[in-house]
């Protein structure tokens, strides 16, 4: 049983959706522009601030992988970057 606190689980989702973002070559601008929200949003989501499901679903497009992957994480093979 997973025993990580809410807040850890956000701060893992933050850290995810910013590892991915680099590897996928996205900046926070580009990012960000795509998702129509400003930087300061997204740079608050990567450092694990809460966002709602429509969020979620917003980055895992943007970013071409599942909500689930963002949420559970695992092995992610880039095989393409992404242009927004």
């Amino acid at each position: 049983m997973n025993h990580d606190s809410h807040q850890d689980r956000l701060n893992k989702l933050g850290e995810r959706i910013k590892a991915l973002s680099i590897a996928r070559g996205c900046t926070k601008t580009s990012l960000s522009k795509f998702m129509g929200i400003d930087v300061a949003r997204l740079t608050s989501y990567e450092d694990g601030g809460g966002m709602n499901i429509v969020t979620l679903f917003a980055i895992a497009d943007a970013l071409e992988v599942s909500p689930g992957t963002l949420l559970e994480g695992g092995d992610v093979t880039i095989t393409k970057q992404v242009s927004l």
